[in-house]
């Protein structure tokens, strides 16, 4: 399973945390795919009943699922990064477009102070271990590294073998004064899809020498970018970390939409070639990328901030749809207590909602793991105990599934 793919398991995992509960018994969440290449997808959470009141209207005019309301929509806002832990979380038809949305405990009226994003986790000390037995001395050669970082293979074939050349160069322009290489080598790295770590095939890609390595642990990257002077990369999320760790980064393929201005700063620096105004220029234009997400949806990254929202946006449908002011949040003060005060006692990166990040680190600490694994089984086992017939519906096993639909179908 990739890494994006964990990522919506997290967040339908946080959310689930608050709607499974018995205050709200007619929501669930799915996972729709879109058309937009930026964010696939994102996990949303529908109403049940209103739901099975429309489903034969929707038979007579047969509308895609697409077209079902939903109250809220929530995804990452950097899909395959280990070292973004931001989510966007959308409430449709209740915030005005063009307000700003960086979600904060103050904006939800509860202050618990482990705000929110960009956070510093455990893995970042990943950058100043050495590299893995595995690669040897590679990257401890003399010169600047420029190093590509692929998570897919094919993506080889179509790299811009002429802007590597010229990114290598300008970064060793000291090294090449007095000559010009006729082939200039260029470590590349696959990112782990559970296959052995080490050595593949090298190969001439115009006159570029292609060293291809494929890294055994999806963390290994960051000890590869630690070493690195430039990452050449494929996807956002790689670039996202390359510029989270002080390094800069450069697409050798099509530029992910929303990153043109990170590419615009490469392109300059084949002029200037400071490679410190690179990284300045970059980091800004993150910050201004994520900057630009938070004016249109709510951006965060601590549980808290999320439950916060969650409650009190269903709290507020509830009302609105019954006639109510009783809010969920008062109608529960011990459960929420009880929340708070195991958060706060918890491990930082447990507050986050992206925590596969940190779990896919080969030395995670064992009473780490041991407690997201009794946390996990507690809210399966509160889940059972509320609906046996909604748990194995929503259960992974096919075989729970079946033995569900077998039973509605007779």
């Amino acid at each position: 399973m990739n890494l994006p793919s964990l990522q919506y398991i997290d967040i339908n995992n946080a959310i689930t945390s608050v709607i499974s509960v018995s205050s709200y018994p007619a929501y669930s969440t799915l996972l729709r795919k879109t058309r937009c290449s930026r964010w696939p997808g994102y996990i949303v959470v529908e109403n049940l009943r209103r739901q099975k009141s429309n489903t034969s209207r929707r038979k007579r005019t047969e509308s895609p699922a697409s077209s079902r309301p939903s109250l809220l929509e929530a995804w990452p806002v950097f899909p395959n990064s280990l070292l973004s832990t931001e989510i966007a979380v959308n409430l449709p038809g209740v915030i005005r477009k063009g307000a700003p949305r960086r979600v904060s405990a103050e904006t939800i009226g509860q202050d618990r102070g482990a705000l929110d994003f960009p956070v510093d986790t455990s893995l970042h000390y990943r950058l100043q271990e050495p590299l893995p037995s595995y690669l040897g001395g590679l990257m401890y050669r003399a010169g600047r590294h420029a190093i590509a970082i692929l998570d897919d293979e094919s993506n080889l074939q179509q790299s811009d073998t002429a802007m590597m050349r010229s990114l290598h160069l300008k970064l060793n322009a000291e090294q090449y004064r007095n000559r010009t290489p006729r082939d200039v080598l260029i470590p590349h790295f696959l990112d782990s899809k559970s296959e052995p770590g080490g050595s593949l095939k090298s190969r001439r890609m115009d006159n570029v020498l292609v060293e291809l390595y494929q890294l055994s642990n999806l963390c290994h990257r960051l000890n590869v970018i630690g070493k690195a002077d430039l990452v050449l990369c494929d996807s956002a999320g790689i670039a996202v970390d390359a510029l989270r760790s002080s390094v800069p980064a450069a697409f050798i393929t099509d530029i992910p939409a929303g990153f043109e201005q990170i590419q615009h700063c490469v392109t300059a620096f084949l002029a200037h070639g400071d490679p410190c105004r690179l990284i300045r220029e970059q980091q800004q234009a993150l910050a201004d990328i994520l900057d630009s997400a938070a004016t249109e949806y709510h951006v965060m990254s601590n549980q808290c901030t999320l439950h916060s929202l969650i409650q009190t946006h269903l709290a507020d449908v509830a009302r609105e749809g019954s006639g109510e002011s009783r809010n969920a949040a008062v109608a529960h003060p011990e459960e929420n207590e009880s929340h708070r005060a195991s958060v706060s006692s918890s491990e930082d990166y447990e507050e986050l909602v992206l925590r596969t990040q940190q779990s896919l680190c080969s030395r995670a600490n064992k009473a780490v793991r041991l407690k997201t694994g009794l946390e996990s089984s507690r809210r399966k086992f509160q889940k059972f105990k509320e609906s046996p017939t909604r748990f194995m519906e929503d259960s992974q096993s096919a075989i729970l599934r079946s033995l569900v639909s077998g039973r509605t179908a007779r």
